[in-house]
């Protein structure tokens, strides 16, 4: 029986909260840790850092970030090959940690590698229970306690990214380390940046109670129809441009360079809001957008022609 060793890991994230917390947890017995990132570097950098020996300890830990071969239609089959190689030849001393937000199982290369022996861990919570699992047991270790309604409205109120939940609920946390839904209701307001930001985003999610709600609310400070619909077709584009060039293979740090992101934060944040359509599903709605564009111009009853794209959705 063949007995593999833990010390080669592939982390799938979202949260740069939960990567760091597992990064130092694996790596706390490593005195010299050396991180990579394959947008900046090449694979043969990773092999030649993993065939030495650490410079000032015995041993050493290697954190590769971004590395798309795992995700994405491009198989990369030369870089891939020499990957497996030189894991094949993992000396026991030196951990190595591949880290992408997205880690297709289905993939050869990822298929290969946790056949190897390399052990695969999901950071990104399946769905909005286990992320709010996550969170709950993350706060309990720092003595803060939370409403699970309470953690549910912040996490929602984030466009469900943690890492901005986290740091809301820290900030709350000064006032009290036990955290409740009135607490929330009562210290925590949305200006309108954050109603139109709510919007957009229930709308995205086809939440259409809220999406409804949030439109009223908008309508009724002021927004113009016309900047709404202008609104939802930015939103809708970043999605597709996103999803498109993420299918080709580009990691999030190269997708927020072509376009221009100034975080690749957005990215994954875009990348999680288009899980739910296609890219035809995408140019549809873009299209309807335009389409809907052309209504409010000709006259026809704006408020009504947006609820009804929203019904159509």
């Amino acid at each position: 029986m063949v007995r593999f060793m833990k010390n080669k890991y592939i982390i799938k994230s979202n949260s740069f909260t939960f990567l760091n917390d597992k990064i130092k947890e694996l790596s706390k017995d490593y005195k010299e840790v050396e991180t990579f990132s394959l947008v900046d570097d090449s694979i043969d950098d990773v092999i030649e850092s993993m065939q030495h020996f650490g410079l000032f300890s015995e041993n050493k830990c290697i954190v590769v970030k971004n590395v798309k071969y795992f995700a994405g239609n491009f198989a990369y089959e030369e870089e891939c090959n020499k990957l497996k190689s030189a894991l094949s030849n993992l000396d026991e001393e030196t951990m190595v940690i591949f880290i992408n937000d997205e880690v297709l199982k289905s993939k050869k290369i990822v298929k290969d590698l946790i056949a190897s022996g390399v052990t695969f861990i999901d950071l990104t919570g399946g769905n909005e229970e286990e992320a709010l699992e996550y969170m709950i047991n993350y706060f309990k270790n720092l003595n803060i306690t939370i409403e699970k309604n309470a953690l549910q409205e912040i996490y929602k109120n984030s466009s469900n990214n943690i890492d901005i939940t986290i740091n809301e609920v820290l900030r709350l946390s000064n006032l009290s380390s036990n955290i409740t839904t009135d607490m929330v209701n009562n210290y925590t307001h949305k200006n309108d940046e954050d109603v139109t930001f709510s919007f957009s985003n229930a709308t995205i999610a086809k939440d259409f109670d809220s999406a409804f709600k949030y439109l009223d609310i908008m309508l009724k400070n002021g927004a113009e129809p016309i900047n709404i619909v202008a609104l939802l077709a930015n939103s809708f584009t970043n999605i597709y441009m996103v999803k498109s060039a993420a299918s080709d293979g580009l990691s999030d740090e190269e997708i927020a360079k072509l376009f221009g992101y100034t975080n690749p934060k957005r990215v994954g944040v875009l990348k999680r809001n288009g899980k739910i359509y296609t890219l035809d599903q995408l140019k549809d709605i873009i299209i309807s957008l335009s389409e809907l564009d052309l209504k409010i111009k000709s006259g026809y009853n704006q408020i009504y022609a947006i609820k009804e794209f929203l019904l159509n959705l």
